[in-house]
């Protein structure tokens, strides 16, 4: 039987390879929304020049976390 990529039976490397980019996109677009959430209050409290993300906190990083509470 052909080996797969790495020596890897093909019956196993493709599911596991479907794993690997289903865990790589979840992790893109849940990155991508916090990153989204984060940038949207920073540009929020400088335009309102209000206490909050701006200037509460280490950089405003544990706001959205804050929030969640």
């Amino acid at each position: 039987m052909p080996a797969g990529p790495f020596g890897i039976d093909p019956l196993i490397w493709a599911p596991l390879r479907l794993v690997i980019a289903v865990a790589l996109a979840l992790f893109l677009v849940l990155n991508g929304a916090l990153l989204q959430i984060y940038l949207e209050r920073k540009i929020q409290a400088i335009i309102q020049d209000r206490l909050g993300p701006y200037h509460v906190g280490p950089w405003g990083l544990l706001q959205t976390f804050a929030d969640a509470l």
